[in-house]
């Protein structure tokens, strides 16, 4: 049996609440995307090239250090009692991305609470950005392990010595990665990656991730441990494609299998991606029998839960608090770690999934739940409140 280094499966994490502590810190980069995928969650933002989401990360730096210069002495002074930080200089502008060193605070919080791993993940491509890298150090520096979702572009233009310091780098940072890989042929993958002449880079990406984290696949307890995964969104476009991605992971590499989520450029996409519901069901049934994880690599012990969110706290990267990564519908209903901590901001997004719960039943997935949208309106209705 495979498990997945630092999921929820290998760490033995439970549906049960565990109070005033997480597990997980679910973090969102700034969304920059080198691809286009048709079944995207986040895909009615515009994306970006590598080059240009350097370019703009960097103006929006320089423009957040304008905007902090024009802030008086005594607001930086409230500021700085309300976060509890000795330095106002680091703070930033409501609306800018989370700087480094407000990420390494956070982490430090959620260190304290028992957080044990950071997710990247949500949002783009994190290998455009090159903040990555350092929030990743931290977390090694905390003694947390970090689960890393990517395109395994680093990006395309990358050359194979760059690919390969990279992988080593989250080798030696303990990082695990989760590699979307949803086509075993050119034609597949580069129609749902909607970015033409990338398949064979990206698989060379992939087999360089292989290669490095071989040495890193050990045996605890009768389970091959292994710190590498593939995820693979099913489709109707790579259904005849599954048993062979499932093939090539083998017994060094984790297959995570998923269905498609109703959101973003997907519900644009839905005949051609799922058809009908009969067929979605089938979907969502195939999915989580060919999965080695029975789906979600998030999954409690007991499968009853994502233990990423029910067991975590997810932050935008503005700072503000999610429900989920993936769930930015969530935004300003909560909070943002800018002007509360983490315990009081995990206790709001927990009193809602309750009241949710109560009135619709429980999902391991809130994402996926069949009433989602009651809960965006439920949340909505928070920020009104507010």
């Amino acid at each position: 049996m495979k498990v997945l280094a630092g999921t929820p499966k290998h760490l033995g994490v439970s549906r049960g609440v565990e109070k005033e502590r997480i597990d997980y810190l679910m973090l969102n980069l700034p969304f920059k995307c080198n691809y286009k995928c048709i079944m995207c969650c986040n895909g009615k933002k515009e994306t970006k090239s590598g080059q240009q989401a350097q370019k703009e990360n960097k103006h929006e730096r320089n423009e957040a250090g304008k905007m902090q210069t024009r802030e008086t002495r005594e607001q930086q002074a409230q500021k700085e009692k309300r976060h509890g930080r000795e330095e106002a200089s680091t703070l930033q502008p409501a609306n800018s991305a989370l700087s480094v060193s407000e990420i390494e605070r956070v982490l430090v919080e959620a260190k304290s609470l028992g957080a044990r791993a950071i997710v990247v993940a949500g949002e783009g491509e994190p290998f455009l950005m090159k903040e990555a890298k350092k929030v990743i150090s931290h977390a090694h520096s905390l003694g947390m392990a970090s689960i890393v979702f990517t395109n395994a572009s680093f990006p395309l233009d990358g050359s194979e010595r760059e690919v390969r310091e990279t992988t080593e780098f989250l080798l030696a940072s303990n990082a695990t990665v989760i590699a979307s890989f949803h086509g075993f042929t050119p034609e597949t993958y580069e129609r749902i990656v909607g970015r033409k002449n990338s398949f064979e880079r990206a698989k060379r990406n992939l087999e360089v991730l292989r290669d490095v984290f071989k040495a890193s696949v050990v045996q605890e307890e009768g389970r091959i441990v292994v710190r590498l995964a593939v995820n693979f969104v099913l489709n109707k476009l790579n259904l005849n494609e599954v048993q062979s991605m499932k093939a090539f992971c083998a017994d060094d590499v984790m297959f995570v299998c998923n269905h498609v989520m109703p959101s973003g450029s997907a519900l644009g996409e839905w005949g051609e991606l799922v058809g009908t519901r009969e067929e979605y069901e089938r979907m969502k049934e195939m999915a989580a029998r060919e999965s080695d994880n029975n789906g979600l690599s998030g999954l409690t012990v007991d499968e009853t839960r994502c233990a990423y969110w029910a067991r975590g706290i997810s932050i935008g990267s503005t700072g503000e608090v999610l429900t989920c990564a993936y769930t930015g519908e969530s935004a300003g209903a909560f909070g943002n770690v800018r002007e509360d901590g983490l315990k009081e901001l995990k206790k709001r997004v927990d009193e809602s999934v309750r009241r949710f719960e109560g009135e619709h039943g429980a999902h391991f997935c809130i994402k996926r739940h069949a009433q989602f949208q009651e809960y965006v309106h439920l949340v909505k209705r928070t920020k009104t409140e507010k």
